[in-house]
């Protein structure tokens, strides 16, 4: 493997919601939500969600970015990915517009977290069942782990219909692709 494939097989992004309250980890195999404690005592379920969400999507962007350095370490230059012309390529501009209309969601095993992902960029939106937060039962680290499930569930079926639609275009045109 290159040293740019293995610098980016590494990459790691932490990210923090702007109170601090919740911290995103993201490598190449997913996320890690971790919520700091007393999050839980100051925030109520929506404004806990939108914690959870900024998290995420900083973690994403810096991500892009982060990948963008390190290509630009190795390369020398940037890739640029411009909107593919439709005149010029059909193919790249059909899979460009469908895989920015994908759309995955994802229920935590227990019900208590929902989760969507939407996009080109993707874009994380967090929603917590009413009253998850307060009940003896539903402790930070039982939520914590409904999070984590949910946002990993929604990014790998995200990632799995972005698959499938180049997958499906270019067999369609009989065209070869590397992944």
């Amino acid at each position: 493997m290159s040293t740019l494939g293995r610098d980016l097989l590494n990459l790691t992004v932490t990210s923090v919601s702007p109170d601090g309250t919740v911290r995103v980890r993201l490598v190449k195999r997913g996320f890690t939500i971790e919520l700091r404690q007393g999050a839980m005592r100051g925030h109520d379920e929506h404004s806990l969600a939108d914690a959870i969400e900024a998290a995420l999507n900083n973690a994403l962007a810096g991500y892009g970015s982060k990948r963008q350095r390190i290509t630009h370490r190795h390369l020398g230059f940037i890739p640029t990915v411009e909107k593919p012309d439709p005149v010029r390529d059909p193919i790249g501009y059909r899979i460009a517009e469908l895989t920015g209309e994908v759309t995955a969601m994802a229920k935590s095993p227990r019900g208590l977290v929902k989760v969507q992902v939407t996009g080109q960029p993707p874009r994380f939106a967090v929603r917590l069942r009413p009253r998850s937060i307060g009940p003896l039962d539903v402790t930070a680290e039982r939520l914590e782990s409904e999070v984590n499930a949910a946002v990993n569930q929604a990014h790998r079926e995200f990632s799995r219909l972005r698959r499938a639609i180049r997958d499906d275009v270019t067999h369609d045109r009989g065209v070869a692709h590397v992944s």
